[in-house]
């Protein structure tokens, strides 16, 4: 079932961004993280009203942009830019690629370094709710962090294991393209895989590498 419609003149306007660039530098100055919207408005029925009735509503923008920069990333039918576009089509097929984006709509939330920690998509529920859910996701990012900080002060398998806590569940073999560092940290803490994750790391790892 579709959302609720919203009421007219409670969408915000100017509140995403359509620049990835302006995005990170705005994310930079402001210390936060980005709310990366890839859809197809102008195609896709669906995108168009989850963007109307959810994610455009002061009922979704308020909370989470405090939180976020919200940056929306179009794009056009069967990937064909038109020529005014162009300049920005590599990047938008650089995104898509990074973040193995199935269809749209998608989210990612995303540090500023570009690293994803979750991922989510168009549900049934208003917009109070989906930012309230978004905020949730964004709450294991700090879960996350600390569990890597305490891997620090830690040796052999219990670091194996709070540094498997700190990186995010991610699909396929994101977690080793972007926390590869941290996954052959763990490896290398624990290689008898007293832990139990080092075989999945290193299948991961090997994943990526072919």
């Amino acid at each position: 079932p579709e959302p609720a419609r919203a009421a007219p003149g409670e969408g915000v306007e100017g509140a995403w961004l359509d620049s990835y660039n302006e995005g990170v530098m705005q994310a930079e100055k402001e210390g936060k993280d980005l709310l990366l919207l890839f859809t197809g408005t102008d195609w896709i029925e669906m995108c168009e009203i989850f963007f109307r009735d959810v994610l455009s509503q002061s009922g979704f923008v308020e909370p989470v942009r405090e939180r976020f920069v919200l940056v929306k990333l179009e794009y056009p039918e069967d990937n064909r830019f038109p020529a005014e576009r162009r300049q920005e089509a590599a990047q938008l097929q650089l995104l898509r690629d990074a973040y193995r984006i199935p269809g749209f709509p998608t989210l990612v939330i995303s540090d500023v370094q570009g690293r994803p920690f979750a991922f989510t998509g168009y549900q049934p529920i208003g917009a109070q709710q989906y930012a309230a859910m978004c905020l949730v996701l964004a709450e294991t990012k700090s879960r996350r962090a600390a569990a890597l900080e305490a891997a620090e002060k830690l040796e052999g398998p219990r670091r194996t294991e709070a540094i498997a806590r700190g990186i995010p569940e991610l699909p396929g073999n994101m977690g080793a393209r972007f926390f590869r560092k941290e996954i052959e940290a763990a490896i290398a803490a624990d290689p008898q895989n007293e832990s139990g994750f080092v075989d999945d790391f290193r299948r991961l790892i090997a994943d990526v590498d072919y």
